[in-house]
């Protein structure tokens, strides 16, 4: 019997949820670049890059999350049921505290 692998999984979350949830072995260099400076550029929102590992029944689950724009909704699944979750260590503070859409200064 074989043991499914965890896959591995990167994007940018940020106070209103995850914004972007790319398989690893799908983006380029590039990509990650970008995702990256759109980080940079949405610190006020505490934007993160995160890359967490999971299994591909919870990756179904946050994958169904965003496809019913609950973006919010995404990433608090996303940390319940991450095997394992990395984020810049500058970006620590923020992650612990999204999402949280009061924290973004231009929400309505």
């Amino acid at each position: 019997m074989t043991k499914l692998k965890n896959r591995t999984y990167v994007g940018i979350a940020d106070a209103h949820g995850i914004e972007s949830f790319f398989l690893e072995e799908k983006i380029d260099n590039h990509t990650l670049n970008v995702l990256h400076i759109r980080v940079m550029a949405n610190r006020h929102r505490h934007a993160c890059l995160y890359k967490a590992e999971l299994t591909q029944a919870a990756a179904d689950v946050v994958q169904s999350k965003l496809n019913e724009d609950d973006m919010s909704g995404a990433l608090e699944v996303l940390k319940k049921v991450a095997t394992t979750i990395h984020v810049p260590r500058d970006q620590h503070k923020s992650f612990s505290l999204i999402p949280n859409s009061v924290l973004d200064p231009w929400s309505p």
